[in-house]
């Protein structure tokens, strides 16, 4: 929009257009963008950035990149060399860097099955339950200490097969927890069936596109009147797919059918939301102040 305006009043946009349909205030605050673009900030749905770049340093290469919102979905939690790590602790120490920062949404470990994903890789990055009750304890738990939302682990496959997974009692005791207190639970899938199981229980949102299995229309359906988002992890999957021991041909198939489910959701009328699921091999920053004396890795 050439000749652009936002309006802002106290902390909240309230018009855009053109200059020429404004009157302006005689006692607004002008700033000229000189002749730059001005966009909305940009939301990353999925990351692990606590875990990798928590600093404020490292968190202030997102905000300057333009991403002003990171949700963070599991960090690993008493990791290296903060073995008290907690969601409370992380809270205040953001909280010190004020604005510098982008804002950073929680979610604290993963709850999961007792030997699920993903204790045996990242056990401090995992919450285990092994009961509804437990699950209900872990959810209250987290959230009691400030996490912005939850995350669950709803994933039958690992990289050496079968994996206990969270069960359906277990999984509604913690999206009915989280909906008592007004938030929201992701679930980490990857199989069909295991996506069907977190949306019957209640998810908000499924974090990565199923790369096993063909999302069923009525499944489809089910999401799209729930309002249950879907954030496909893009890059990160394509990754998975061209590092496995799958044949060419196998390969071709596993990436027909992931796009294939996310074109019929969309379609559909599905709700989909940018994620990137930083902090994963090959989910890299470039970033772009090479003089800039903060770090951006992967753990």
């Amino acid at each position: 929009m050439p000749d652009g305006l936002v309006a802002i009043k106290r902390d909240r946009i309230v018009a855009v257009g053109s200059e020429s349909t404004f009157r302006i205030p005689g006692d607004a605050k002008l700033i000229d963008a000189n002749g730059g673009t001005i966009l909305p900030g940009f939301i990353d749905s999925h990351t692990h950035i606590l875990a990798n770049a928590g600093t404020q340093a490292g968190l202030a290469i997102w905000l300057r990149a333009g991403v002003t919102t990171v949700r963070d979905l599991g960090s690993q939690y008493g990791y290296l060399d903060q073995p008290s790590l907690s969601v409370a602790s992380l809270k205040r120490r953001l909280g010190s860097y004020g604005n510098m920062v982008p804002k950073v949404v929680i979610a604290g470990p993963i709850i999961t099955a007792v030997g699920g994903y993903p204790s045996a890789t990242s056990p401090s990055m995992a919450m285990q339950v092994g009961d509804a009750a437990q699950a209900r304890t872990a959810a209250e738990h987290l959230l009691g200490e400030g996490a912005d939302e939850l995350k669950i682990a709803v994933t039958s496959g690992g990289p050496t097969g079968l994996i206990p997974r969270l069960s359906l009692d277990q999984v509604r005791a913690v999206t009915q927890v989280a909906h008592t207190h007004g938030t929201r639970v992701s679930a980490h899938v990857m199989w069909s069936f295991d996506a069907q199981e977190a949306v019957n229980g209640g998810v908000d949102d499924l974090a990565h596109l199923v790369l096993n299995g063909r999302l069923s229309d009525a499944m489809i359906r089910q999401m799209v009147e729930g309002d249950v988002y879907l954030v496909p992890t893009l890059v990160a999957e394509d990754r998975i797919v061209s590092r496995s021991s799958a044949s060419a041909a196998v390969k071709f198939e596993l990436e027909a059918a992931r796009m294939d489910n996310l074109q019929r959701f969309l379609t559909s009328g599905g709700l989909v939301a940018l994620g990137s699921d930083y902090g994963n091999p090959g989910v890299q920053g470039a970033c772009p102040w090479p003089s800039c004396s903060a770090c951006w890795t992967l753990a």
